[in-house]
């Protein structure tokens, strides 16, 4: 945080810190930054998201709703969320649509 100094300071978590940068910059949504983050942050896994800034780890990404999937790294809104196509079901932090007869019973799902 000063310039012209012999060692710097390690990047505090919720930020990244790039090279010669003398203020750590915020974490970006649909990413989270652990201690030391250089030139971003690590993007929240599939069936994840986050709107929020400033995550700390992968722990603060938020699954996926139910009825939609998250099949990318660093979704960040709603606009991420792939709707659930008939006849699938997608629970809770889907990172894909799974077939509705997972379970060998068969039947019938909505989209959604």
């Amino acid at each position: 945080d000063e310039e012209g100094q012999a060692v710097c300071k390690e990047c505090p978590e919720g930020y990244y810190c790039p090279r010669q940068t003398t203020n750590p910059l915020d974490c970006e949504a649909g990413e989270y930054c652990p201690k030391g983050s250089k030139d971003s942050g690590e993007k929240c896994p599939p069936g994840t998201w986050s709107k929020s800034f400033n995550l700390k780890n992968k722990n603060e990404c938020v699954d996926c709703p139910a009825g939609k999937y998250c099949p990318t790294f660093g979704a960040k809104s709603e606009a991420d969320f792939k709707e659930c196509p008939a006849q699938y079901y997608c629970y809770e932090g889907c990172d894909t649509s799974q077939p509705l007869d997972v379970d060998g019973k068969g039947g019938y799902c909505d989209e959604g």
